[in-house]
């Protein structure tokens, strides 16, 4: 295989990754978008991009990129260091849409055939996982934040703070939300959140998910891990979304993320992780 690899504008200051050519993306006086895609070399390209913040742009963005890479004969696997749109993989509510399958659905109508996502919300195990005829790498980069915090806290145990994260430690809480309030913003209180119990007493927790968005799960971890005695406890999320007031909810927390998402807080980096998947796709 003879492959290139092009940056989207999520990703355009991370060259560190690497030295490859970037998709333009400016606006016409309507606000419409105007993507220049630079015609690369080689029959497969890596496109790699994060669709987030920004996440309409980010995906107009993607789609329209993906289609002229077909007009160039181009072969294209995406790389998402976030893929927004993936939280809804199941209805609450009957006359929901499904928005996670709904973008793999329109990525496979653009011919993709096999993409890589950092720690895919909806998907719930790391490694292959199939859609219909395409095939999604779950890339989890749990074991670096692992790695990097038993650096710190030789004597640190992980525990993810519900279910969907369980994969990433093996060992997570139980969480409860209610129904959706009645506001602007779709949100569903957590209700409950039990597990954890007395085996966390005088340790170290590093309580380990795929993203830290608004903090409301985060928070209510961390006071059920201290009402069972945790002595030290350290957020850890791949993706540092940090909404809203995020930052305050976790105030006197140590927090640790990937650079999947670039904050203050990311201090582990995927590089190894997205350069691992193009050679192992070759």
């Amino acid at each position: 295989m003879s492959y290139s690899v092009l940056l989207g504008s999520g990703v355009e200051n991370k060259q560190f990754y690497f030295d490859a050519p970037v998709v333009s993306c400016k606006r016409f006086s309507d606000r419409d978008q105007h993507i220049q895609v630079p015609e690369v070399e080689g029959d497969t390209v890596f496109y790699i991009n994060s669709l987030y913040p920004d996440q309409d742009s980010k995906w107009i963005e993607t789609f329209l990129t993906i289609s002229r890479l077909n007009e160039y004969g181009k072969t294209v696997i995406p790389i998402f260091t976030f893929f927004s749109y993936g939280r809804q993989d199941k209805r609450k509510k009957e006359d929901e849409a499904l928005s996670a399958y709904t973008m793999l659905d329109l990525l496979f109508s653009l011919g993709v055939e096999k993409m890589g996502i950092v720690n895919a919300h909806f998907i719930k195990k790391k490694g292959k996982w199939t859609y219909k005829n395409l095939e999604v790498e779950n890339l989890d980069a749990s074991g670096l934040i692992k790695d990097y915090l038993r650096g710190v806290y030789p004597d640190i145990i992980f525990m993810s703070p519900d279910k969907g994260a369980e994969y990433m430690t093996g060992n997570a809480l139980h969480k409860e939300r209610g129904d959706y309030e009645e506001s602007d913003i779709s949100e569903r209180k957590i209700s409950k959140m039990t597990g954890g119990d007395d085996s966390v007493k005088g340790k170290t927790v590093g309580l380990v998910d795929d993203m830290i968005a608004g903090g409301d799960t985060m928070k209510t971890a961390i006071d059920h891990l201290k009402s069972h005695g945790a002595k030290t406890i350290v957020c850890a999320a791949v993706h540092g979304q940090f909404v809203g007031n995020a930052i305050e909810k976790l105030s006197g927390s140590v927090i640790v993320c990937t650079d999947s998402l670039e904050s203050d807080y990311s201090v582990v980096s995927i590089n190894g992780l997205i350069s691992g998947f193009i050679k192992n796709s070759q």
